[in-house]
């Protein structure tokens, strides 16, 4: 009787998702800058060990629309590694300032992580048709959906 008291319980946990046991891996998230369906928004949340933090890692905004001095052009550009999921595992802030550019991206992660939605800030120089152009997005939302994960 006490075997099967002790074998319950483990079998209880593998049948549990990995997420609820907290466990390391990977989040990919796809999604695209509100109303410009040819943009494309992708990031990771990564937690190397399980209970540790989650950060966000691998963001790339790709053509999103700014004004670039007297014209539009489509700008694409990777965001530095610097985000944490505040305490709750949902919330996030990856912001990068430099002489050449300044990258402000917000974002929120749903309630059971299928789906993620926030705000994007970029202006500085950006690489447009070969040419290093001072461009401006405004402020705009995005949104992005689980696309895999452990």
């Amino acid at each position: 009787m006490a075997r099967r008291v002790l074998i319950m319980p483990a079998l209880v946990a593998l049948a549990m998702p990995t997420a609820a046991l907290g466990k390391s891996g990977k989040w990919s998230y796809d999604g695209t800058v509100n109303l410009e369906p040819d943009s494309s928004f992708s990031f990771d949340v990564v937690r190397k060990k399980r209970g540790g933090k989650k950060k966000v890692k691998n963001a790339v905004f790709e053509n999103v629309f700014a004004g670039c001095g007297d014209a539009p052009a489509q700008i694409s550009t990777p965001i530095p590694d610097k985000g944490t999921l505040k305490k709750g595992g949902k919330g996030f802030k990856l912001k990068a300032a430099g002489d050449l550019q300044s990258l402000d991206v917000r974002g929120k992660v749903t309630g059971r992580g299928k789906e993620a939605y926030g705000t994007l800030h970029l202006r500085g120089s950006f690489l447009v048709d070969g040419q290093t152009r001072t461009c401006d997005t405004g402020s705009r939302g995005w949104t992005a959906t689980l696309t895999s994960g452990p």
